[in-house]
């Protein structure tokens, strides 16, 4: 199965944040020789400093999000928490940009931001 992945990062208050739409369009036999088939899927990702209240918290547990957070690594004093649209049930039409930038939205007010009423500022996209 092949994938490959298209990123954009942008800004959120101080927030830098990724989404990423990973493109797979694959169709495989499973053990029943019945095709099962690969859709594309959104992931969202916050990067967090170091000094953040928040920081050192456990974000599974902090954090309600779309299938819950499924990804937190810390490399140079950054936090970086994600999730994913990649569940039993998920659809890209359903799932797609505006729905996983509206679940990072969800979370920055989680981490004690006022709500939103910027437009994102895409700073990379590639």
């Amino acid at each position: 199965m092949k994938r490959k992945q298209e990123k954009t990062v942008f800004f959120l208050k101080c927030y830098k944040c990724y989404i990423v739409k990973n493109i797979v369009s694959s169709v495989v036999k499973n053990a029943v020789s019945n095709p099962v088939i690969f859709d594309d899927w959104y992931c969202g990702y916050i990067e967090i400093q170091k000094g953040h209240k928040f920081f050192e918290k456990n974000f599974e547990e902090l954090i309600n999000c779309h299938g819950g957070i499924t990804y937190n690594n810390l490399a140079d004093n950054i936090r970086t928490i994600g999730f994913d649209c990649n569940h039993f049930g998920d659809k890209i039409k359903v799932q797609d940009f505006v729905y996983t930038k509206n679940e990072i939205e969800h979370i920055l007010v989680q981490l004690g931001e006022s709500p939103l009423l910027e437009k994102i500022k895409i700073i990379k996209k590639f």
